[in-house]
């Protein structure tokens, strides 16, 4: 073995430590900083309500939704109650509601997930890296320290606000990228 290659991984050992020891440290910093916000987050009376309430908004449209579905298969399953037989006409009825909700309920599931893995792939081929994090915990911190002053200014759920701010976010990166796509930079 020449001199040359002892000496490169020697220096390549201690590039590899040096760089772990770098990471360890910038996750300890991105740790503390989370935890810092989230603690402060908790004890923010704004932001935990408006936690709450963000998520009672979802379970609320979920279950009309529901609701609105299960009405609708009543409706459908009407056409069975026609039938002169009782035992049929039964039978007929409640499998009438239960593929009519049953479809509806995987029909719109399936195109939630459709379209959730579809956005999931756009957002993780360009825009899930250091820099949408580093914009995602910036305006988690900003949310959750001047919470109070920000309801003040504008009445929107805070929570609303960080999806709302991160989407603005990532319209701003793909227009910008395709501008620069259009320049030739790409």
């Amino acid at each position: 073995m020449c001199w040359n290659d002892v000496e490169k991984k020697e220096l390549d050992r201690k590039f590899k430590a040096q760089t772990a020891s770098y990471d360890s440290f910038l996750l300890g910093l991105l740790l503390y900083g989370v935890l810092t916000t989230v603690f402060t987050a908790v004890r923010s009376e704004a932001f935990v309500s408006d936690f709450k309430t963000f998520f009672m908004v979802i379970w609320q449209f979920i279950v009309n939704a529901f609701q609105l579905l299960l009405k609708g298969g009543q409706w459908a399953s009407q056409l069975g109650d026609k039938i002169p037989q009782p035992v049929v006409a039964t039978i007929v009825h409640y499998l009438l509601l239960i593929v009519f909700v049953g479809g509806i309920a995987i029909g719109v599931g399936f195109l939630i997930f459709l379209g959730a893995s579809k956005v999931f792939e756009f957002y993780t081929e360009d825009y899930a890296d250091t820099m949408s994090l580093a914009v995602f915990l910036i305006s988690l911190a900003v949310s959750v320290y001047f919470a109070e002053p920000i309801r003040a200014v504008i009445p929107i759920n805070l929570l609303l606000l960080l999806i709302l701010v991160h989407i603005v976010y990532v319209l701003i990166r793909w227009y910008v990228k395709g501008c620069m796509r259009s320049r030739g930079y790409y």
